[in-house]
């Protein structure tokens, strides 16, 4: 699968689409982007260490494990957020874990916010269909 291609369909399918992106948490580095004109390539290497702070932060980690544990989840070690969702006065900006390595995170930024929900639903369609990941 190549994220390149997630990448590209979001931008074509997603209303109003000004950056998309998929970030390493391994290494909270940007590995690819196709951001608008206003993105910076600075802009969008701040929001990867952004992500993974918001992933992987010790506060994020102490309180997925209280959910995990809430929850009767076993494995310590996968992620139990998989997908984030922000909105803004202006923008929707969508976070999603790739199913066969979660340590990569697709972004996606919209100025459509009229249909968060359907935002996330088409994001996972659109994985579904470039990398057949989600159900």
């Amino acid at each position: 699968m190549a994220l390149e291609d997630v990448l590209k369909t979001a931008q074509a399918e997603i209303s109003d689409c000004v950056f998309t992106g998929y970030i390493d948490l391994e290494v909270a580095m940007l590995r690819g982007a196709l951001p608008a004109n206003h993105y910076s390539r600075d802009d969008a290497e701040t929001l990867a260490s952004a992500v993974m702070n918001a992933f992987e932060s010790t506060h994020m980690v102490q309180i997925e494990d209280m959910f995990r544990h809430a929850a009767g989840v076993d494995d310590a070690f996968a992620p139990y957020f998989e997908d984030m969702l922000v909105l803004t006065d202006d923008q929707a900006h969508v976070f999603l874990r790739m199913d066969e390595n979660p340590n990569q995170v697709i972004c996606v930024i919209s100025r459509d916010l009229s249909d968060p929900a359907g935002l996330l639903t088409q994001m996972r369609t659109i994985i579904t269909e470039n990398a057949g990941t989600r159900p």
